[in-house]
């Protein structure tokens, strides 16, 4: 299973090789190798690239910490929009984080409990890593081996990608997810909270036709490959839980 998703990377130029010990030096001159190996998780095999065997995850030093948003943030912000809208009177008021109060009436077009019943989805990104690239002048120390097993001997490979083992890409790859939710939370004003490589977008069914739109269309204008997806739905699973807002009129979710 490790040789055939190697070969696989190759084939989709996240790896390049194989190269001999000999031409690795002629390249790069000095390089250390980080060995691959196998898990099982879920019904499958995942590759992984054992960055610490050999110091690469030791070099690095870092004073920030990943801020992600996870279960507790996908609640806030589900209660936080439930309780946004007043339907006595029409009002929408939300109450920000330095104490500012922004208020204003609802729609004419949102009538009866419509504002109020909420879906939601999540978009995953296919392979999220290996969608980034990594700076060349580290291809010295991003030499992957890996047990080929049908000759039964050792592969070196260059790794052009993000590697999933790696410290240095957790925080490249958060920094490139903080962007994408930036945008559409900013830029699309979209109710999005990410866990690594996972979006979880929470719409009124109203816009659940036109977020879907807005979403996939961000993530092929920028080149993103994403798994597929169930659409917008009052039920949906997140981070190993389910997220119900069938509900969710009467102001409860769970």
């Amino acid at each position: 299973a490790v040789t055939d998703a190697t070969m696989e990377e190759k084939k989709r130029g996240w790896l390049r090789g194989p190269f001999t010990p000999q031409q690795l030096t002629g390249m790069l001159g000095l390089w250390v190798p980080c060995r691959r190996f196998g898990i099982y998780q879920g019904s499958g095999i995942r590759v992984i690239d054992d960055y610490s065997e050999n110091g690469q995850n030791q070099c690095l030093t870092t004073h920030e910490k990943v801020d992600v948003g996870g279960v507790d943030t996908v609640a806030a912000t589900t209660k936080a929009m439930l309780q946004a809208v007043r339907l006595s009177d029409g009002v929408v008021e939300v109450t920000l984080s330095e104490g500012t109060v922004r208020s204003a009436s609802l729609h004419w077009s949102w009538t009866g409990f419509s504002s109020k019943q909420l879906v939601a989805k999540l978009w995953d990104l296919e392979k999220a890593y290996r969608q980034l690239v990594h700076n060349p002048a580290q291809s010295s120390v991003t030499v992957v081996a890996s047990w080929n097993h049908t000759s039964k001997q050792v592969e070196y490979f260059i790794q052009d990608v993000l590697p999933f083992g790696a410290t240095g890409a957790v925080y490249g790859f958060n920094w490139t997810a903080r962007a994408l939710w930036w945008v559409m939370v900013h830029g699309l004003g979209l109710v999005c909270t990410h866990y690594f490589d996972d979006f979880y977008v929470v719409s009124t069914g109203y816009m659940a036709q036109t977020t879907q739109s807005l979403v996939d269309d961000l993530f092929a204008l920028l080149g993103w490959s994403v798994k597929a997806q169930k659409c917008f739905d009052s039920r949906c699973d997140v981070l190993g839980v389910v997220t119900d807002l069938t509900e969710s009129v009467s102001d409860r979710f769970s």
